[in-house]
């Protein structure tokens, strides 16, 4: 009996080194804040040392108005990686064109600064600060600074599926609303260069907001060489309150590109 136990533990072992060997092995793509992730969250995992990566993400927002308010944002992205488990991102819509009740304008939109530290595997902590390049009365910022700070873990789930849990919380400036906002991203390989993945991100406001905020999205991310790779997918809010966190329809696409550092192998 005790021989049998050791055999099955020994099975067990080995399919867990292997779940989380899969998941050391997958690639460092960026999300909308130009950080590693998904698209709505983030991810344990950093660039290799000395790596950067550069990324433009475009995305199309409609709320659900009846003047039927919408945002177009094109985004240059930069992450760098200084040390090891360490990584710098920066994010800025410098195209972000809004059509609404008071007219089309075009403006720099809200960037946003992050720094991520993974002390141990799959585990990271996350700072952030937004930059306020634009206003809420053109549609597309909160017209004020929002430090914030995150916890995430990355736990591989078996055959190369993993999940990417956020929770974090948001000091918002001025006389706007602190804010518990969290995320839950999946992915799943599709052949050796493929995966698919589907997230949930939300915002509890303080008391004062009308509303918390609710959104879903599903993507697929493709590498088109070991440092090239395409990412595309769409989604929806659980509302339709005008605001930059609940958007009706959310269309996104993007490319992201790696310099430098290690070139790691599919999965």
């Amino acid at each position: 009996m005790n021989e049998r136990l050791g055999r099955y533990a020994g099975r067990a072992a080995a399919g867990i080194i292997l779940a989380v060997g899969l998941a050391g092995a997958a690639h460092a793509e960026g999300n909308r804040t130009g950080g590693t992730g998904l698209y709505l969250t983030e991810s344990a995992e950093t660039l290799a040392p000395g790596a950067f990566r550069l990324g433009l993400y475009g995305q199309y927002l409609k709320y659900d108005l009846p003047a039927d308010p919408e945002d177009w944002d094109l985004s240059p992205q930069l992450a760098w990686a200084p040390a090891r488990n360490l990584e710098l991102a920066v994010s800025l819509p410098l195209l972000h064109h809004h059509e609404g009740p008071a007219g089309d304008d075009t403006r720099i939109g809200d960037g946003s600064l992050g720094l991520k530290y993974s002390p141990f595997p799959r585990v990271a902590a996350l700072g952030f600060v937004t930059l306020p390049f634009d206003d809420k009365a053109h549609g597309g910022g909160a017209g004020e600074s929002e430090v914030g700070f995150a916890g995430i873990v990355s736990l591989p789930l078996g055959a190369g599926v993993a999940a990417d849990l956020n929770l974090g919380y948001a000091f918002a400036g001025g006389a706007g609303d602190d804010a518990l906002f969290y995320g839950l991203g999946l992915s799943v390989p599709v052949g050796g260069r493929t995966k698919l993945f589907g997230e949930i991100a939300g915002r509890t406001y303080g008391e004062g907001h009308t509303h918390d905020s609710l959104e879903f999205d599903l993507g697929v991310r493709h590498r088109l060489t070991d440092r090239l790779s395409v990412t595309a997918g769409g989604g929806s809010g659980s509302r339709g309150d005008y605001g930059p966190h609940d958007p009706a329809m959310r269309l996104f696409a993007g490319v992201t590109m790696d310099f430098g550092g290690a070139v790691e192998q599919p999965a």
